[in-house]
């Protein structure tokens, strides 16, 4: 069985307006209450349209505090970088103010990478909200099946995933699991076979991540033929 409420759609276009609404008033209530948005992105197609939602609304964007969930070490401007795709499709054109985006450091080594992104995580006490995909075989981020979880480090320094790009960065278990809330994204028939399996208590990366509340936002073709 899955943790917290699973909540099912027809399409990803309802899906995606549902979710960034809720993603909305989440912020609006944070802000309101300690003037502060701690949030972590998640790359892929799933993310697309929601993010381009966002970036259509109306919210106190001076106090977003923008993170990501894991990068794919390519050229600065490959438009498969998780950053890229997220600076075009939401962040762009928002009054964010530069020092609160905290994508990854991609130029300077992946060893470097871990170092300085383990320095911005440091300062953060505790996530509003995480944003997860799950891919075909159950990973979240760049966490995939069959690796040693070790869930005392921070990061996770991805050389051989089996997905492409074979190189990647990724916040750790430990350092996803430290949010206030977790939502996750699930849309897609190739997933269906995997999702119907964690209905059954299969774990996959992605179970390992709940947070202190957790939230599923599920395509109706994940459920059926």
């Amino acid at each position: 069985m899955l943790n917290g409420n699973i909540q099912i759609f027809d399409n990803v276009t309802s899906l995606s307006f549902r979710i960034a609404t809720d993603i909305l008033s989440l912020a609006n209530k944070s802000i309101n209450e300690k003037k502060i948005f701690r949030i972590v992105l998640a790359g892929g197609n799933s993310f697309l349209s929601i993010y381009k939602l966002l970036n259509e609304f109306h919210s106190e964007w001076k106090y977003w505090h923008i993170y990501l969930g894991d990068e794919r070490l390519l050229t600065k401007f490959n438009k498969h970088r998780n950053d890229n795709m997220i600076k075009k499709q939401f962040v762009r054109g928002l009054p964010i103010p530069k020092k609160n985006i905290n994508f990854f450091r991609t130029d300077f080594g992946s060893k470097n990478v871990l170092r300085d992104y383990e320095i911005k995580i440091s300062k953060v006490p505790i996530f509003d909200l995480v944003l997860l995909g799950m891919g075909e075989d159950g990973h979240t981020a760049s966490l995939f099946p069959n690796r040693k979880k070790n869930f005392h480090l921070k990061l996770v320094n991805e050389h051989r995933s089996p997905k492409w790009p074979d190189r990647r960065i990724s916040l750790n278990y430990s350092t996803l699991n430290n949010s206030l809330n977790v939502y996750k994204v699930v849309c897609g028939s190739s997933k269906r076979n995997t999702f119907l399996k964690l209905l059954k208590g299969k774990k996959f990366p992605i179970s390992y991540i709940n947070g202190k509340s957790e939230e599923w936002y599920v395509c109706s073709d994940c459920l059926i033929s």
